[in-house]
């Protein structure tokens, strides 16, 4: 919806809140909770203000609150699976160091970890392998290049 986020999450709120009042069972609830979040994404900042918001709704709605807080999960999955790139980037990275100082004898020159610094895991993966096979360090500068074409 193409609304100011004050607005938008204001208005989140209120949808949510009425959900809330309505003698639903659980999955209706958390569907329409769902439509809800798809339409009216909200910034970290907002979903913050809409969390502390949430804290002054009566108690007696706390288990329905519960219930369907699905973009909270999908906050937290997104935020996991980046974790997990991270921590999979950084595992690749420390294979690449390892691999070189067991092929040359001495650390990734400055130079080469600039250019590495640059790839994702996948790409950290493949060098790792390809350290195992060079026969000389301006080989990984070879491999760094990109293709002519």
């Amino acid at each position: 919806m193409r609304m100011e986020a004050p607005e938008r999450r204001k208005v989140k709120f209120e949808c949510l809140r009425l959900l809330w009042t309505m003698k639903l069972d659980a999955a209706r609830m958390e569907m329409i909770a769902g439509f809800i979040n798809s339409y009216l994404k909200l910034s970290r900042t907002d979903e913050e203000w809409l969390e502390a918001e949430m804290e002054t709704v009566a108690p007696e709605n706390k288990e329905k609150k519960v219930l369907f807080w699905t973009h909270w999960h999908d906050r937290g999955f997104d935020e996991g699976l980046e974790q997990a790139r991270q921590e999979n980037t950084a595992r690749a990275l420390r294979v690449v160091e390892r691999n070189w100082r067991r092929r040359f004898g001495t650390e990734l020159p400055s130079g080469i970890q600039a250019r590495v610094a640059g790839l994702d895991a996948a790409g950290l993966d493949e060098l790792g392998d390809a350290i195992l096979d060079f026969s000389q360090p301006s080989d990984a500068e070879r491999w760094l290049s990109p293709d002519p074409g």
